[in-house]
């Protein structure tokens, strides 16, 4: 334990630290000075210092030795204002003082109430942070909120530089390969985002905060949740009117931060409907074209959408496909579905390290198009601009309140050019559902398409819950906000990834997981439904999914299990349909395959996991796929025909 006197000092370096960092996030957003006279400096450099002293939920410490206390009541602290140099810099408008002034290792300057970056003061920071290892574990605490795939150097370099600038980052960033020693000495595998509550009243002792959970547990959404971080797009199917084009928009309610709100409360932000034509017979309505009459490219509402998306990166963006099927999805979304099957996490700049942070894809629309842009205004009057920025396409495309929190965030954009460089490729926080109805008026689904979405089926749930769903489309506390942000995000592309993040499950994954489809593909062999790399792959990252959430109690058998249901459901089943004899089995090759079904479905059924699901009073039930292969067979018993779809 240390001593009082040790503990004093700890706290003041912490002070320092926090204050510094708190500064540095403020210049990287502004690119300038900070100026506490104007309250908008002022409250922005204070929700700085109250991100570096979170701990988790709405709580924080100061200094690790104090009580755990409610982040509302979070100051930036006496010792910095009222009693110390910014104070005396207000007194004394023409003396620039050293922050902080006890010892000789300042760490920013303060002049006339302005906070003053002198990048010569960032080595003071090795007094303060005085071996590799405290390094090492003060931006892991830094970074404890953030997602990352992998705690090595090179993807948590990557991670700081989003945060704070490179001349800061490239001081407190330990050697690469002192950083990757103490992860592994000290066996770290996680970030604290996923502390609870309850550990930590634990750890400091307070009796006076409630233990409340920051967990997401409404199950309503798991399968969504679960669907989406396995890949962003969804198709939900079902009859009409249960509430299939609802249910994109009460998840973009529950993740839309305060800034893209409107003030009616109706259309959030980060939500955008797409109603499909019957007459879309190509990619033009949804991408765009290029007008030879106008000699500039026509963006439509989906690619602005999709540039919105790119310079929030932080927000879950959601494309709603109305009716998707009355047309032919083949025909409009062709190029879409091909660009999402380019998805990979890139190498970082410069080295031979993947940024498993970020999911790039192909490009949507060409760099050639973001050249220049040619628009007539109300007076008929055509104008040009050349050399456009990132920012200055999403200025073209949407109104941005002048000193707003938005115009902050998209100003990070004013000097990057990837647009022009690169095309716009698909954002990794768009997530794209399309809403169908499968009867006589709409297409049916090709099984490249279905190969390449997340069915979801949706024939109704208890009326009763009709009642209360209007709370579901209203905006959330910040907190709760950011929980729903981070639940969509997508942390695997392929298998493998999957292996590196489990390591312990490893050899049961690649034990049991091939295994599985393999005698599932034995069941389906002859037919066009059996399945390949493709939903191996997907049923992988499934398992990854559920368990990086897995619940108490819980053990691999069961998550390899619950993930073949949820595949089974949402991949394969959506693929099979047709007549009796394309599903009954023929008396020689029961007895050639030692076979005892009469039927492929009867076989599949057999395969398909047992699951025990759980009906809570507010839930809509869920079917299990063994409840839908017995439904498909009591189909095909009466009406010779069977499929997934009703």
């Amino acid at each position: 334990m240390l001593t009082e006197d040790h503990r004093q000092g700890q706290t003041q370096i912490t002070s320092y630290l926090r204050h510094l960092l708190a500064f540095d996030m403020y210049y990287k957003e502004n690119r300038k000075d900070c100026d506490l006279d104007y309250p908008e400096n002022r409250d922005s450099f204070a929700e700085n210092v109250k991100k570096i002293v979170n701990v988790v939920g709405n709580y924080y410490t100061t200094n690790f030795y104090s009580n755990i206390k409610e982040l509302d009541d979070c100051g930036v602290g006496s010792n910095f204002y009222s009693a110390g140099v910014v104070n005396n810099s207000k007194q004394n408008t023409q003396v620039t003082y050293d922050y902080p002034t006890r010892g000789q290792y300042p760490l920013f300057k303060v002049r006339s109430n302005k906070l003053i970056r002198d990048v010569s003061y960032f080595k003071n920071v090795n007094a303060y942070l005085k071996t590799q290892d405290i390094k090492s574990a003060f931006i892991i605490w830094v970074l404890r909120d953030q997602y990352i795939n992998e705690l090595s150097a090179l993807p948590i370099k990557s991670r700081l530089q989003r945060m704070l600038t490179e001349e800061l980052v490239d001081v407190i960033m330990p050697r690469e390969e002192k950083f990757n020693g103490y992860v592994e000495e000290f066996k770290l595998s996680d970030t604290l985002s996923n502390v609870s509550v309850s550990d930590l009243l634990a750890l400091f002792g307070n009796p006076n905060i409630s233990k409340t959970t920051i967990q997401l547990t409404n199950s309503k959404y798991d399968i969504y949740r679960n669907a989406i971080r396995v890949k962003p797009f969804l198709l939900l199917a079902g009859i009409s009117g249960t509430g299939k084009s609802r249910i994109v928009r009460e998840l973009a309610f529950k993740s839309c931060p305060e800034y893209l709100q409107d003030k009616d409360g109706t259309m959030p932000g980060n939500y955008c409907m797409i109603e499909v034509k019957p007459n879309w017979h190509d990619s033009t309505e949804l991408l765009g074209y290029y007008s030879n009459m106008n000699k500039s490219y026509q963006f439509k509402k989906f690619v602005k959408f999709l540039i919105k998306a790119k310079m929030n990166p932080e927000v879950p963006f959601f494309v709603c496909l109305d009716e998707m099927n009355l047309a032919p999805v083949e025909h409009y979304f062709a190029e879409m579905l091909s660009v999402m099957e380019t998805r990979k996490h890139p190498k970082m700049e410069g080295t031979d390290e993947v940024n498993k942070d970020v999911i790039k894809t192909g490009a949507v629309v060409e760099s050639q198009y973001f050249k220049e842009w040619t628009w007539t205004d109300v007076n008929s009057s055509t104008h040009t601009k050349t050399n456009m920025s990132d920012m200055d396409w999403y200025r073209a495309f949407f109104d941005v309140a002048k000193d707003s929190e938005e115009e902050a965030q998209i100003s990070k954009y004013q000097y990057e050019r990837t647009l022009q460089k690169e095309g716009l490729t698909l954002p990794d926080n768009v997530i794209i559902i399309g809403t169908v109805n499968m009867d006589d008026t709409t297409h049916q689904f090709s099984r490249k398409v279905i190969d390449r979405a997340m069915t979801i089926e949706m024939n109704g749930g208890k009326l009763s819950n009709m009642f209360g769903g209007s709370n579901d489309l209203e905006y959330l506390p910040k907190e709760e906000q950011e929980k729903w942000q981070n639940s969509f995000r997508q942390l695997y592309v392929n298998a493998d990834e999957v292996l590196g993040a489990h390591p312990d499950e490893k050899d049961e994954i690649i034990k049991q997981v091939p295994a599985k489809l393999e005698n599932i593909n034995k069941a389906l062999k002859g037919t066009p439904f059996e399945v390949s790399y493709r939903v191996l792959n997907e049923l992988t990252i499934m398992v990854g999914v559920l368990l990086d959430s897995k619940k108490e109690g819980e053990n691999i058998d069961d998550i390899i299990n619950q993930a073949l249901d949820y595949i089974l459901l949402m991949k394969i089943l959506p693929r099979i349909e047709g007549d009796s004899d394309m599903f009954n089995l023929s008396k020689e090759f029961k007895q050639e395959n030692h076979v005892e079904y009469n039927n492929r479905l009867e076989w599949l059924m057999a395969l398909a996991p047992e699951i025990k699901t759980k009906e809570h009073e507010d839930d809509d039930y869920r079917q299990t796929a063994r409840e839908k292969i017995k439904e498909m067979m009591e189909r095909l018993k009466n009406q010779e025909f069977t499929r997934f779809w009703p």
